[in-house]
């Protein structure tokens, strides 16, 4: 089951921004025409929603100096969207509640039991190398 946050807030134009977040841990696949819903890799995504102009890509970053010096009073920027610090805080909320499920941490607890297979394997493969000398 897809867990979703979301965050609105209004512009000074008066237009309407719907900050999403969704944990995503099923999709919907179509299986020779049986549409059905099977676990996947857990992932988060974000979006951002300017009403009448559509979502805005490339996720939340920190704005440039040229950037500070044009929009002042703001910090970062998504798309086009340029945001107040409070309003990125608002969106990092959202992932930040989502990756604090229990389904979130144990996908990061496989990640990390995975490496630690991954590195105990090119160490035995490393050390096989050295003894049968190639």
């Amino acid at each position: 089951m897809n867990t979703t946050r979301t965050a609105t807030w209004t512009l000074k134009s008066g237009k309407t921004v719907t900050a999403t977040a969704t944990l995503i841990v099923t999709e919907t696949i179509n299986a020779d025409g049986h549409v059905m819903e099977v676990a996947c890799t857990p992932k988060i995504v974000e979006s951002l929603t300017i009403e009448g102009i559509g979502a805005q890509f490339g996720g939340v970053r920190p704005m440039s100096a040229r950037e500070i010096a044009k929009y002042p009073g703001h910090s970062h920027v998504c798309g086009k969207l340029a945001m107040t610090t409070d309003q990125a805080n608002m969106v990092a909320a959202l992932t930040a509640e989502l990756e604090s499920t229990a389904v979130w941490q144990a996908h990061l607890a496989n990640v990390a039991k995975v490496a630690a297979e991954g590195a105990s394997y090119d160490a035995h493969r490393a050390n096989m190398s050295k003894v049968m000398g190639y």
